[in-house]
């Protein structure tokens, strides 16, 4: 990878990370301000959204990765995952249930992965296309419990559908 490319990367990844924090955002309902505008702009559940969406924006990056291993950002899914998110102090605090949400779309990518290739090699065959097209996205029920998380059922029940409309084209 020489420079330019390397540079279109990492503009693509912080294109893509800024994209999914705002559409966070907006699913969890944040109406605080944003960051450094103003020492009393936000409450204590605008604070929470906002950490939480800046959580999941790293989150989604491990999952782009993950579905996307040949575009370069790796290393910065890693970071995310063994250091970034270990700052984060919504992530600190619910670990305990985001990290086994985060394994079971891990295995439901590597099973997404070899339906595909099954489908590759028979592209006739139909009897895993649901468990396949199911695979492909269960990743994005992260943001779902995130939202269960910050505040409740009805949270996660109003923005579900809308939010995992607008990640899934961004997952790649």
């Amino acid at each position: 990878m020489d420079a330019t490319q390397f540079e279109e990367t990492v503009k693509a990844d912080l294109q893509r990370s800024e994209n999914v924090r705002k559409i966070l955002l907006e699913a969890f309902q944040f109406t605080g301000a944003d960051i450094g505008e103003g020492v009393n702009a936000n409450d204590g559940l605008n604070a929470t959204k906002l950490i939480a969406a800046e959580a999941g924006a790293r989150i989604f990056n491990v999952l782009h990765a993950v579905r996307n291993p040949k575009q370069g950002n790796t290393y910065g899914a890693m970071m995310d995952l063994i250091v970034n998110l270990n700052n984060n102090p919504f992530w600190v605090r619910h670990a305990g249930n985001l990290m086994p949400i985060v394994h079971i779309a891990m295995a439901a990518q590597a099973d997404y992965a070899a339906l595909l290739l099954e489908k590759e090699a028979q592209p006739t065959i139909t009897k895993d296309d649901e468990i396949r097209a199911e695979s492909r996205l269960v990743g994005l029920e992260i943001f779902v419990m995130m939202a269960y998380l910050i505040d409740g059922p009805e949270l996660s029940a109003t923005g579900s559908l809308q939010m995992k409309r607008r990640l899934a084209p961004l997952l790649g």
